[in-house]
């Protein structure tokens, strides 16, 4: 986790005129119709105008709106229709202000106001909506005391009983709004209530618009104050009113997304509200076109979403266009684009180009002091961006002199439980710590844990649990490195700091559980990964001190709990919806809602990467939001009604030792675990008797130098492969080689060493030869296999009673002089070529496993076996296919991994005959994840299938990660591409080994010593590439 230094826009969108919403919106340029003495019309007529300019208000149609209105009172101004006149000048005024022209705007109100004054003209209702008006263009000019004395005399005229209570309590939220942009919270919420009061949820329309317009009100309040839990109920009751009364496309519906994505963002699911911006934004383009305010505003929040997921350049070029259409269509000087100007500013101290963040920084403070005052609310925000600058270029002194003043404007103006009060503390206590006044620090950092904690609350419970993670890691920190500065005082400091991680593991689990999106899921494992890295640092020192083999197995436990816990959670929830009592109906439901999800999500990627593609997609981005929404509330529904299906889908224990070294015993196996931080490698040695944990040299290049080893020995750069297969294993293997006693080893290993094919490294020099067979590869010493996590195997191993009607399904395309049809460009298609080879791999597979069936089956000549070739082999027919039946799944063509979203991996198929499928050829990697299989192994003899992009955390995301969730067992994949000659000789092989009753881990082994023994194919181009991932 990171000290917060984003800040999305989280603001009042509807401060209120009287006939609809004022969104703070400008840039929408339009020519209104000026009176024309050549042109009228009857009052009917003008009435009919009145009547359409009113209903295109509603529809956010402002321009035609203005049209038709200014035709209406050019008719009532010749015909001295002054109330009506009054009426018509009132709308056009809301209209003008919505699109910013706040000169226009203010004209036409005080022309109502004059109209109003003539004698025997009394309208206290368009006299209120006049003068609140006025106080909304003061509101926005930030003139907080003339607003407020024209909405107190608005207020006064609305005390008539011919003003309707909705007008009322629009003034009412209109005063409150004042109050919140001026900091005083409490008092705006006081107004609010006032409201709120006046009005019925089942009155009339309007009365229920205006409820919804408070309703958003305080949610924004709320969100300042950080009660989200609050903002969130007001706005999701504001967007219910709204949906229900303009449809899923109105700019009120649109700035509920954005306002509820907010409130996702402040709690961490990041994943979640960059979902909930990007319907805003589609959303509001569609109504008022790219360069508009609240566009910018939309545009502000998705770029903080990015750098929250560590994209900076496009969290950059998202701020950047912000800033653009603010300081456009609002001017250099407004406070919106302080917002941005902050962000920016600090994207750039986090990418180290420190000249430019404070340009940005101290642009953003400027403006709003000039346009707020020296002591808003939300300087704190500059303030605490300007000090982590200092802070990262260690001018401590000045550090702290920022974050101090950030924490007094936060607890003057929100209150010292305010989170960004604790954020200050947090950073305040890391300067100290930077420092080395460790004292100071705890000092801080246990206010801020007060501040944070809720009364009568667990150890795990907090207001604010993503401000709450930032405390207790920065306090295990400072325990650590004080006892590191002094060892002498004792282990007190080193065993609160263990305390202190353990804690924040089981906030960690908390948070990942509540989280809706996978994205802010897996963006928690990520981030915890750096805390863990810490954690085993403790647990290590505590054993080098005591002795103690509990702090061994404390190492073990957060090294497990680093590893993969998003994939356990899916695989769990499978296993909850079984046994946990939920219905077959309601299991079938949301397996259709995923598969609608994912058919709409294929036809978007499809339409985007289409080249030179004009389809429109906003229909399609519609309907994925609406089911995702769907599926949240599924969910949701089910952890409510099932409390058995909740507690099994969130169960985050860590598999038992003794458990696993009896599994250890009886598989004569030696488990390896790696873990791999920013600073530091271990590796974790269990075998059947003992556990050993053995710190190891820390490549800060690793991504690089695995990819480097993929490269040489794919494309055969023998001295930099014998170089670099040298150098991992004397880093990896030959460290822990006295405590491994088997010849069978299960490595887990973690971030980019999951692309590292141990196999193939090498455990003597070796001089320059081209004699492959020679080579001491470790494949000679060790059988080899692969998973996620220890956690992973305890789960499928406990899970899995499989019973098989037949034994071998195959699908091999072979393509044999066909067009493959058409693939997306990140496929990279036009490389594919035919796969003779695959005919042969899979026909001859299925001979050998036809070879032990039973004389009845001969007789009868029923075949355990099926195989699909060319145009057999399609995606439809793997698809309607009773895969579960088999217990090999066999699939010989190609494949793709990307390296940006598991989503976009993918097998390919033959391609359909006519046009009647609505399959594309292409298996995508979320399509997977709806299949329902049970086979005891799936082997994906393709290029490509075993990567996929590594997350921190998380391991590969990819096709294995999918078939692993649809089902299968066990997993034969490769890293690399592949050459499909040698790989059919591999996997004959192996179903050789298979049928003779060899384990599927020795069997790949003994098939790649096949290779190695022969002359053309014994280079490890050939065989390393494919792993054993599986039990």
């Amino acid at each position: 986790m990171h000290p917060r230094k984003i800040y999305p826009n989280l603001v009042l969108y509807y401060r209120q005129a009287v006939c609809g919403l004022v969104l703070l919106l400008a840039g929408v340029s339009i020519t209104v119709a000026q009176p024309n003495p050549s042109y009228s019309i009857d009052s009917l007529q003008a009435a009919n105008k009145f009547k359409q300019g009113q209903e295109l208000f509603a529809e956010a149609n402002y321009d035609s709106s203005l049209t038709l209105l200014s035709q209406a009172a050019n008719y009532y101004e010749e015909a001295e229709k002054w109330s009506r006149l009054a009426e018509s000048y009132n709308l056009m005024s809301t209209n003008y202000r919505i699109l910013n022209q706040l000169e226009e705007s203010e004209s036409l109100s005080r022309n109502v106001l004059e109209i109003l004054d003539k004698p025997s003209l009394e309208q206290p209702v368009q006299r209120a909506k006049a003068l609140n008006n006025l106080s909304l263009i003061e509101t926005d000019r930030s003139n907080f005391q003339t607003a407020i004395a024209l909405l107190d005399e608005a207020l006064e005229v609305a005390r008539e009983p011919v003003v309707p209570a909705h007008m009322r309590a629009m003034i009412l939220g209109n005063l409150g709004s004042v109050y919140d942009e001026q900091g005083d919270f409490e008092r705006a919420l006081e107004w609010y209530s006032k409201g709120i009061n006046l009005l019925d949820n089942n009155g009339s329309q309007d009365e229920r618009k205006q409820l919804a317009k408070i309703y958003n009100y305080a949610g924004v309040t709320h969100v300042k104050m950080g009660r989200f839990e609050e903002a969130l109920q007001f706005y999701n009751k504001e967007l219910e009113i709204n949906l229900d009364l303009f449809g899923s496309s109105h700019p009120s519906v649109a700035g509920g997304y954005n306002n509820i994505g907010g409130i996702y963002y402040r709690s961490g699911d990041i994943g979640e509200a960059i979902v909930y911006f990007k319907r805003a934004a589609s959303s509001t383009e569609l109504t008022f076109g790219e360069n508009h305010p609240r566009v910018g505003l939309i545009y502000n929040n998705i770029g903080a979403c990015y750098y929250e997921i560590g994209n900076y350049s496009e969290s950059i070029k998202y701020l950047k266009r912000s800033a653009e259409i603010k300081k456009e269509t609002q001017g250099a000087d407004h406070p919106d684009l302080a917002l941005t100007y902050n962000n920016i500013g600090s994207i750039y101290t986090e990418m180290e180009q420190y000249e430019e963040a404070i340009d940005y920084l101290n642009r953003s403070l400027n403006i709003r002091i000039r346009a707020l005052g020296e002591n808003h609310p939300v300087l704190s925000n500059n303030y605490n961006s300007l000090g982590l600058l200092y802070l990262e270029t260690e001018r401590f002194e000045k550090a702290i002199d920022h974050f101090t003043k950030a924490l007094s404007i936060t607890e003057e103006t929100r209150g010292p439980n305010h989170p960004y009060a604790a954020e200050a503390k947090t950073n305040l206590a890391k300067s100290y710590r930077m420092k080395g006044d460790y004292s100071k620090a705890l000092m801080h950092l246990k206010e801020a844990e007060k501040s944070l904690s809720l009364e009568n609350g667990s150890d795990i419970e907090f207001r604010y649990p993503t401000y709450a993670v930032d405390v207790l890691n920065e306090i295990g920190k400072t325990l650590h490195e004080e006892f590191k500065s002094d060892p002498t005082r004792g282990l007190n400091q080193l065993k609160s700091a263990l305390a202190t991680y353990t804690r924040l593991s089981e906030l960690l689990d908390a948070m990942q559980n509540k989280f809706l999106s996978e994205e802010s899921k897996l963006l928690v494992s990520s981030r915890s990964h750096e805390i863990y890295e810490s954690a085993i640092d403790v647990s290590y020192d505590l054993y080098n001190e005591t002795g103690n083999q509990k702090f061994i197995s404390d190492v073990f436990f957060f090294s497990e709990k680093s590893k993969a816990r998003v994939i356990l959670e899916l695989l769990n929830d499978k296993k909850a919806q079984k046994y946990a009592g939920v219905p077959d109906t309601l299991i079938a439901y949301e397996q259709d809602l995923r598969e609608q999800l994912s058919g709409v999500q294929q036809t978007l990627n499809s339409r985007l990467s289409s080249s030179g593609s004009d389809s429109p997609v906003d229909s399609l981005q519609s309907s994925l939001f609406k089911l995702h929404q769907e599926l949240n509330k599924h969910i949701e529904m089910l952890s409510k009604e099932y409390p058995k299906y909740h507690s099994f889908k969130y169960k985050t224990d860590v598999p038992d030792l003794s458990r696993l070294q009896k599994m250890l015993r009886t598989e004569d196996l030696t488990l390896l675990e790696y873990f791999y931080g920013k600073k530091s490698t271990w590796a974790i040695v269990l075998s059947k008797e003992n556990i050993n944990v053995v710190p190891l040299p820390h490549l800060s290049n690793l991504n690089e130098a695995v990819s480097e080893f993929d490269r040489a020995v794919s494309l055969k750069e023998d001295a930099n492969y014998r170089s670099l297969a040298r150098k991992f294993y004397t880093n990896l293997i030959e460290p822990l080689e006295k405590h491994i006693h088997t010849e069978q080893l299960l490595v887990i290993s973690d971030g980019p060493l999951n692309l590292l094919p141990f196999e193939a490294l090498l455990t003597d020099e070796i001089q320059d030869s081209e004699n492959y067979s020679d080579y001491p590869y470790l494949l000679k010493k060790y059988t080899i296999s692969y998973l996620p996590s220890v956690s992973m195997s305890a789960f499928v191993s406990n899970e899995k009673e499989n019973t098989f009607r037949d034994t071998f399904a195959a699908f091999a395309p072979v393509f044999s002089g066909k067009k493959i049809g058409k693939l997306p460009s990140v496929a990279s298609r036009n490389n594919w070529g035919a796969l003779p080879s695959t005919r042969y791999e899979v026909e001859e597979i299925a001979e050998v496993l036809e070879q032990e069936r039973s004389l009845w089956t001969r007789i009868t000549g029923d075949k355990s076996t099926r195989v699909y070739l060319e145009n057999d082999a399609t995606e439809s027919q793997f698809k309607s296919t009773t895969l579960q039946n088999y217990r090999y799944l066999h699939l010989a063509t190609h494949a793709f991994a990307s390296d940006t979203t598991s989503g976009r991996a993918g097998i390919a198929f033959h391609p359909e005959s006519g046009s009647q499928s609505s399959e594309d050829g292409i298996l995508y990697a979320e399509e997977i994840y709806g299949l329902n299989l049970n086979n005891e192994l799936v082997v994906l003899s393709a290029c490509e299938t075993g990567t996929g992009e590594v997350r921190t955390g998380e391991g590969i995301i990819g096709l294995s990660r999918a078939f692993q969730y649809a089902g299968a067992d066990n997993l034969l994949v490769s890293l690399w591409s592949v050459e499909d000659r040698s790989t059919a000789r591999l996997m004959i092989s192996f179903y050789k080994q298979l049928q003779e009753g060899v384990k599927p881990s020795i069997a790949l082994q003994l098939a790649k010593q096949d290779l190695v023994e022969s002359y053309s194919y014994a280079h490890p181009g050939y065989w390393s590439p494919f792993i054993f991932i599986g039990n």
